[in-house]
């Protein structure tokens, strides 16, 4: 049966006849073995019923570049690897879409099927999706498909994925109205504003992102939000509910980090995937609960019954934003993925000293090297944009 075959890639490139023989080779050398070539004529239409096979990735790119030069649009075929892409890979289809994009890529379309049969797809119910580069950077289209590329998400979700990440990015950052998205965002909203309980799991943040010092959020999206929080005088821009601004906020900005968009661990299904619920129960789209409730009950649960496999505490006096100053502890976990993704899952909290209560303030996937490099930072600070400064600090680092 089809649907028992290995899944498969076909990339179309499109108006890009000025890449060179190497620029291809690198990019079909992310795949381990690249299988077929299809020239199309301008029109779409196939040039032949021929597919050219190749033995290698560079005999394949010379014949890519000899069809581009005669019809400018090419379609390549390529197995998908058992678990994806490597990250070794994946950094360099990331830098073989740039180098593309230089050479005046259009669009790239990616389609799924079940299998292949002397070269044609055989699979009526194939998935083709075309993304045009437009307005988005090369590295930016391969964060939209990269789930679907190397995991968590199914192949059959490809079409879906990119259509909501492209609907949300379409909002441009704001709470649009009557916009479906904004309809469904504000149905959660509601419900976390009457739960006062889970709104107290959480503390403050600020939408300044420590990375680029910018606003992640349009003050106009920030105040949309920021209504639905209990009334308190640590709120007013740039200063919020940790657990609304992280959520429905990172959904919508469209501020771009060195670690891509804020909303890629809601709406990749990485976070979720690591917390063990459900792809879509931290997306508008969760089929029960809100965004903020089921990711408060997944860290509860995940904290009462795991332990981390590394504990940072950092302690002093933490100078809040807003004003004032307390003691208190702020603890960062990380947590051992237990999955094919191979990020580990970071929750950031803050407990002072007068109440004893622990507050979440955000949490996401981290790769090794982040791990790494925070576990041997020596500087005692406050992170990941809480809404307070930590002076006169101490650290200690526990690792079972």
């Amino acid at each position: 049966m089809l649907s028992n075959l290995p899944a498969r890639w076909v990339l179309v490139l499109d108006g890009a006849s000025t890449l060179a023989t190497s620029t291809v080779a690198e990019l079909l050398a992310v795949a381990t073995s690249a299988a077929h070539l299809c020239a199309v004529s301008p029109n779409g239409d196939p040039k032949d019923e021929a597919w050219v096979e190749a033995e290698s990735g560079s005999r394949l790119a010379a014949d890519v570049v000899r069809h581009l030069d005669a019809t400018g649009r090419v379609i390549v075929e390529m197995p998908r690897q058992s678990g994806g892409l490597s990250g070794n890979d994946q950094r360099a289809f990331v830098a073989t879409l740039a180098s593309q994009q230089k050479a005046q890529l259009l669009s790239v379309q990616l389609t799924t099927t079940a299998a292949a049969v002397g070269g044609h797809l055989v699979d009526d119910v194939a998935t083709s999706v075309s993304i045009a580069t437009d307005g988005l950077t090369a590295e930016q289209v391969i964060t939209i498909l990269n789930p679907v590329l190397s995991g968590p998400r199914h192949p059959d979700e490809l079409a879906q994925h990119v259509a909501r990440r492209l609907s949300i990015l379409a909002l441009r950052g704001l709470p649009v109205p009557d916009h479906s998205i904004t309809k469904l965002i504000t149905n959660h909203l509601e419900g976390d504003s009457a739960d006062a309980g889970l709104l107290d799991r959480w503390w403050r943040s600020t939408v300044i992102d420590e990375n680029t010092l910018q606003p992640v959020l349009e003050p106009e999206t920030f105040a949309w939000i920021d209504q639905f929080d209990a009334p308190s005088a640590d709120s007013g821009w740039p200063l919020s509910h940790a657990g609304l601004l992280h959520t429905y906020g990172y959904i919508l900005s469209t501020a771009w980090t060195p670690f891509g968009w804020k909303s890629d661990r809601y709406m990749d299904g990485s976070l979720a995937t690591l917390l063990g619920i459900d792809t879509d129960d931290l997306t508008p789209w969760a089929a029960e609960g809100t965004m903020l409730s089921n990711l408060t009950q997944a860290l509860d649960d995940l904290m009462a019954n795991s332990s981390p496999r590394h504990l940072i505490e950092e302690s002093g006096r933490l100078v809040k934003l807003a004003g004032g100053s307390a003691d208190g502890t702020l603890r960062t976990r990380i947590y051992e993925a237990l999955n094919a993704l191979g990020d580990q899952l970071l929750v950031y909290t803050v407990a002072f000293a007068d109440t004893g209560v622990e507050r979440y303030i955000t949490a996401f996937p981290m790769g090794a090297s982040g791990v790494q490099s925070l576990l041997t930072d020596t500087e005692v600070r406050s992170r990941f944009n809480i809404a307070a400064t930590l002076v006169n600090g101490s650290r200690i680092v526990q690792t079972r």
